[in-house]
C-alpha cells in the first residue's frame, strides 16, 4: 500500500514538474537569491545541511545504514546488468546533456529504446574473446549506433 501511494506520488511530482518548469523555476530563483541576499538566511540553510552531516557522522547506526546502502547500490550496478547499463547510461547523458535539459527524466523516456534492448545489442556487438562479465566488470568501452527511424 505505502509502495503504491511513493509510486503514485512520485509520477505525479514528475507531471507535476513537467507541466510547471516555468513555475517552479521562477520560484527557486526567487528563493536562491533571497538565500544569497540575506546572510542570515544563508547560515540558517547551510547550518541545516551541516546538522543533517554532523547528525549522521554523531549516529553509528544511521552512519552504517548510509554505508550499507551505498555497498548495495554499488553491487548492483556491478553486478546486475540492467543496474549497470542504467547508471552507464544515465551518467553519460547526464554528462552530454549538462545539467537542466534531461529536467530529471529516466534516460529511457529521451531515447527510443528500453533498457533491455540495449543489453541485447550490447551483447551482439561484444569483440572475440569478450563476455557480458567482461563487460559489467572492467567496462570495456563500445561504440553503439542505434539508426533512428
Amino acid at each position: 500500500m505505502l509502495i503504491e501511494y511513493k509510486d503514485r506520488k512520485s509520477a505525479y511530482d514528475i507531471d507535476y514538474r513537467v507541466l510547471n518548469k516555468d513555475k517552479i523555476s521562477a520560484s527557486s530563483k526567487v528563493y536562491r537569491n533571497k538565500v544569497k541576499n540575506d546572510p542570515e538566511l544563508s547560515a540558517k540553510y547551510h547550518a541545516t545541511s551541516k546538522s543533517y552531516q554532523n547528525k549522521v557522522k554523531a549516529n553509528p547506526e544511521l552512519l552504517e545504514r548510509c554505508r550499507v546502502s551505498r555497498r548495495v547500490q554499488s553491487k548492483k550496478r556491478r553486478n546486475i546488468p540492467k543496474y549497470a547499463i542504467s547508471d552507464r547510461v544515465g551518467s553519460g547523458m547526464n554528462r552530454s546533456l549538462k545539467k537542466g535539459s534531461k529536467r530529471g527524466r529516466h534516460w529511457e523516456e529521451l531515447v527510443t529504446f528500453t533498457s533491455d534492448e540495449l543489453i541485447v545489442r550490447l551483447k551482439s556487438t561484444l569483440p572475440e574473446g569478450y563476455s557480458w562479465e567482461d563487460f559489467l566488470k572492467v567496462g570495456i568501452e563500445l561504440a553503439i549506433v542505434i539508426q533512428l527511424q
